[in-house]
């Protein structure tokens, strides 16, 4: 089983990254805001799910471990496959969703190709308590799990603008996932100089 990945991005697609990690060529299955911040040629870690069926083996990439959770509890859901998990996750960050999931926003939902009315219904009956629970400890832990949040908001003090500081915090998640605030802000300020 592979549960996390740490190289080099090599290559760069519309859906996927090809990560370079001892010695072998990984493509990893990623959403459109990691394929977006990631560059080749810099190092990225991620979650990772490895997906076995008949007759495909595929390897997705999350950003956090939140994502990665969330993932494999709408991949339990009855008509959700790993890549429409995937494409819901695009949707926005996990507060997002599972906010839309505790209010049974299915407009929220539907906004996916391939998830209709129904499937957003099962999603949120099957999920909803369950995304409560989750909310609820974040909540509890002080917001966001992973950072974004106060890294946005550091950047915004710093005088940068609300897309700018949003753009520059996804990329330094993405790079240093498990790192420091101040390792990430560091990060995140080398972005906006290049940019």
């Amino acid at each position: 089983m592979i549960v996390r990945i740490t190289g080099e991005v090599v290559e760069k697609s519309e859906a996927a990254l090809v990560i370079l990690a001892g010695g072998l060529g990984y493509e990893v299955l990623v959403n459109p805001s990691v394929i977006e911040v990631a560059r080749v040629g810099e190092s990225i870690t991620l979650s990772t799910y490895f997906s076995i069926r008949e007759s495909s083996q595929e390897l997705f990439g999350f950003t956090s471990r939140d994502s990665l959770g969330l993932f494999k509890q709408l991949i339990t859901i009855s008509g959700v496959g790993p890549k429409t998990a995937l494409h819901i996750l695009s949707l926005g960050s996990v507060e997002e969703l599972t906010g839309a999931i505790s209010r049974g926003d299915l407009g929220y939902l539907t906004k996916v190709a391939g998830v209709g009315k129904k499937t957003a219904e099962r999603i949120v009956v099957e999920l909803k308590g369950k995304v409560a629970a989750v909310s609820a400890t974040t909540a509890m832990a002080g917001g966001n799990t992973d950072g974004t949040a106060d890294l946005v908001e550091l950047l915004a003090q710093m005088g940068y603008s609300p897309e700018e500081a949003r753009d520059a915090a996804r990329h330094a998640m993405v790079l240093l996932p498990e790192a420091s605030l101040e390792v990430r802000l560091r990060a995140a300020l080398q972005s906006l100089a290049r940019s």
